[in-house]
């Protein structure tokens, strides 16, 4: 091996090459020469020292001519060698030694050398090739071990100081065998964590990795991650740990999508470390996540996916309301966001999306779920009879809530999600639940029906015919049944049609009250002004709906599409049966005598209260049902129309086969109490109003579950119980009367909309109605048993074609005086008012009406069901 240190400009020349250029070719070759070119420099010289033990040889010729050369330039310490070389003979300018060194042994004699910090031993090898024509050898070297190195930095002392006054940098180093404490490497590594924030630019995050890296061992990051550990646990021991959510089981924290991460990474390092990543780097990633839980701002702009499995209570609320949930959620949040899955089989819920988006979708839910209520209540209370889970579930479905039966099955348990800017004294979702369950299921000790089939020979001929589309026009517990009309074929020639009709007629048995004889009021018990309270007598309204009438049959008896091969050829009226309401076709609707008085913007909001449960059964059953109506236009309620205290309803459906619809009738028997006179009466009710929210033309009706301090006279209440039930005020004064204190259950809200007009002589009345989730929306043409007199009828016409006209010149441009116009409008609708509250309600008499309504179902009139007949 040559090392060499060349000092200045001086070149260096191999020695053969000096001795071409000296021109001795006759010289002979020693085993082993050296020479020397002089530097320019007085104070140096260049040699060429031959010796053993020294250099490494790398290959000879032949055993024994190896040459240990080693080349330095350094001043020469001998000046005898310095004469002994100026008296050597030149030969242009070379010094020559004329022999070896006597010292000087072969390679088989030497044991050990140095090469790079190592021993290496040499040891001789033939050759396959030939060498100037002899066998060529070759010297290997053997590594036998590594040379320790001795690390000592020479001491200075008063007598090698240096004069100039200049110190030696060594100096100031620490002795390198004296190592720093573990300590002071823990508390290195500990002050490069960042304060004041976690989540540091790509730039400053591999910056603050690159130092970890190599600014510190492997066991010494090793080191600082176990004792941070131990640390962490010993502070969980002793600080309060964080309460987590009770509905969450488990939870998956953020973690992002990597293309190239390595298969089983933690998942605070997804995203962080790759499959070629060096063990160092990843242990500086560790204590970057792990320990300083220190983020890079790019990672956590990459989409990304978080996971969290919940109870089956809270997951439930999650997916009901067509995810309601989300709605407080900021939109620049939910633009972030990918995806949110609700998984149902596994409770999961998993949230795409960046680690920030994610995290506020995961924090709405948790937020959401914190205000989950829950309530209960018995189950006898809403249904006599058991209630299965799918009546529980649709019901739960349609009011957002999570119901279902507790472990005994004796109770009905609700949970919801309470809204903060709900008002506490408004209707709550449980209370909901409670009023459809015992609106749907509960006793109706006061309704009675009936079912009658015309002509009756076509109750053994017939055939049940699938009715499609009905659900929205049905109440919530019917709408998941498949309802069928049982209907006669109808013939296909007019005269046929006219014959089978002329029959079909109502029967005039099947009403349960007499119209004529209750439906006559005394003019002194008219409401006008103030009124004198409650009606002393019964009051019956007797209507006719025209629709269809429905059956839900057992599945054993499915319905057959070829009508010859339907097994069924009788009539089952112990099948459940509803009323589906229906219109004439769109051609006939155009009303001829439009009665409405108060415009097409004019609803009539019916609220029904029914006996609350918590009074007692004998309460409960002699109590009536109260129906309040307000009239409001497009923008305000307008006032109060009556309360109604309804002692007895009746429905009789009149199936008829051979014809396009079928008929029901209702009736009801009602005590009315004035709208002017419900406060002063019953003041209860208007404390109800004030709690409430009544907008109906933001399609806003949120009232209190519950009427309470209800006064009613002691008649109004069935007379077989009113007897044993005590009197609130025994002694009552010339104010009151003997009233009993009852307590009323929200019922039903409903909007109507109604218009009138006059069919021969009575009450034709079309009404639009809006009855929610519970009982659908729906439009009805129904037939009044009241007459209408000859002269509202003519004014109602006289008035339409003046508006008619009046619209015709406003077209025209010409000038109206406002005032006019307004004080002549005004004066009518006084004289409409003032004439109705003069004239007695004609009620029609029963053969008249039950013909009417027979002539609207058999298309007599101008009336038609058929578009192909309109």
């Amino acid at each position: 091996m040559l090392g060499r240190k060349l000092a200045g400009s001086a070149s260096f020349v191999c020695f053969r090459c000096r001795l071409q250029l000296a021109r001795a070719p006759n010289r002979s070759m020693f085993p082993a020469a050296t020479s020397i070119v002089q530097s320019a420099r007085p104070s140096f010289q260049r040699h060429i020292n031959i010796h053993s033990g020294q250099g490494v040889p790398i290959a000879a010729d032949k055993p024994g001519s190896d040459i240990d050369i080693e080349i330095s330039d350094e001043p020469n310490p001998d000046p005898s060698a310095e004469q002994e070389n100026d008296g050597a003979s030149h030969d242009g300018g070379f010094g020559i030694i004329p022999k070896p060194s006597p010292t000087t042994r072969s390679p088989q004699n030497r044991t050990v050398y140095t090469s790079r910090g190592r021993l290496v031993s040499p040891e001789q090898e033939g050759l396959s090739v030939d060498i100037l024509g002899k066998p060529g050898s070759a010297i290997i070297l053997r590594e036998k071990r590594a040379l320790r190195k001795s690390r000592r930095h020479p001491t200075l002392s008063p007598n090698n100081d240096p004069t100039d006054g200049s110190v030696d940098p060594a100096s100031l180093l620490s002795n390198e065998d004296t190592f720093a404490t573990s300590d002071d490497i823990l508390l290195n590594i500990h002050e490069l964590k960042p304060n004041g924030t976690r989540i540091l630019s790509d730039k400053d995050f591999n910056k603050l990795q690159d130092t970890l890296v190599q600014g510190f061992t492997n066991a010494q990051l090793v080191h600082y991650i176990g004792e941070y550990q131990r640390i962490r646990r010993l502070s969980q021991e002793d600080e309060h740990v964080s309460e987590v959510h009770p509905w969450v089981l488990e939870a998956q924290p953020w973690v992002p999508y990597v293309a190239g991460a390595g298969g089983a990474v933690e998942p605070l390092l997804q995203g962080y470390v790759t499959k070629v990543m060096t063990p160092k780097k990843r242990l500086a990633i560790r204590i970057l996540r792990e320990c300083w839980d220190v983020s890079n701002r790019e990672v956590l702009d990459r989409d990304g996916y978080l996971e969290i499995r919940l109870r089956d209570a809270e997951f439930s609320l999650l997916t009901l309301g067509n995810r309601r949930w989300l709605e407080g959620t900021p939109r620049a949040i939910l633009d972030r966001v990918k995806q949110v899955k609700l998984i149902r089989e596994s409770r999961l819920v998993s949230i795409v999306g960046p680690k920030h988006a994610a995290e506020s979708i995961l924090d709405r839910i948790h937020d959401v779920l914190s205000k989950a209520r829950t309530s209960d209540f018995p189950v006898d209370l809403v249904s006599p009879n058991p209630l299965e889970l799918s009546i529980l579930e649709e019901v739960g479905r349609m009011t957002n809530t999570l119901t279902r039966l507790d472990s005994s099955g004796n109770k009905v348990v609700v949970t919801w999600i309470h809204l903060a800017q709900r008002d506490e004294n408004l209707e709550n979702a449980s209370e909901t639940v409670f009023r459809f369950l015992r609106d749907a299921y509960g006793p109706k000790p006061r309704v009675s029906t009936a079912l009658s089939v015309v002509p009756d020979h076509l109750v053994h001929r017939g055939r049940y015919l699938p009715m499609l589309n009905v659900a929205p026009k049905l109440p919530w517990e019917e709408r998941f049944g498949k309802w069928e009309r049982w209907t006669n074929a109808i013939p296909q020639s007019k005269a046929a049609y006219k014959e089978q009709t002329l029959e079909a007629s109502i029967p005039a048995d099947i009403l349960a009250f007499d119209t004529v004889a209750e439906n006559a009021i005394q003019p002194s018990e008219v409401p006008i002004g103030d009124g004198p309270g409650w009606s002393s007598a019964l009051q019956t309204d007797t209507t006719a709906v025209f629709g269809h009438v429905v059956f839900a049959r057992k599945s054993q008896h499915p319905p057959s599409p070829d009508p010859h091969l339907d097994p069924t050829s009788q009539l089952d009226t112990s099948f459940p049966r509803t009323f589906v309401p229906t219109l004439p076709a769109l051609g006939c609707l155009n009303l001829p005598s439009n009665l409405r008085e108060q415009g097409l913007w004019h609803t009539t909001t019916m609220i029904r209260f029914a006996p609350s449960p918590d009074m007692s059964p004998d309460l409960v059953i002699s109590a009536p049902t109260l129906e309040l109506r307000l009239d409001a236009d497009h923008h305000e309620i307008t006032g109060l129309t009556s309360l109604r205290a309804i002692k007895d309803t009746f429905r009789g459906d009149v199936l008829f086969p051979a014809a396009p619809v079928d008929v029901r009738l209702i009736q009801q028997r009602y005590l009315l109490l004035p709208g002017p006179s419900i406060e002063r009466h019953v003041p209860a009710i208007v404390t109800f109003l004030t709690k409430s929210n009544l907008r109906p033309w933001e399609g806003k009706l949120n009232t209190p579950p519950v009427l309470l301090g209800i006064r009613l006279p002691r008649r109004i209440l069935s007379s077989s119980q009113s007897d044993s039930i005590p009197a609130t005020n025994p002694t009552p004064t010339a104010e009151e009367s003997d009233d009993v204190e009852l307590a009323y259950n929200l019922a039903a809200i409903e909007v109507h909309r109604t218009v009138t007009a006059e069919y021969e002589g009575l009450k034709l009345r079309y009404t639009s109605i809006q009855a929610g989730q519970r009982g659908g929306e729906r439009s009805e043409l129904s037939l009044e048993a009241v007459r209408i007199p000859e002269e509202e009828a003519a004014a109602a016409l006289e008035s339409e074609q003046a508006q008619a006209k009046l619209g015709e010149d406003l077209d025209r441009y010409q000038i109206v005086d406002e005032e006019m116009f307004r004080a002549q409008f005004e004066s009518h609708s006084m004289s409409n008012t003032a004439r109705r509250q003069r004239e007695t309600t004609k009620p029609a008499e029963l053969e008249e009406f039950l013909r009417v309504a027979s002539s609207i179902v058999n298309e007599r009139g101008w009336l038609r069901w058929h578009a192909k007949r309109s």
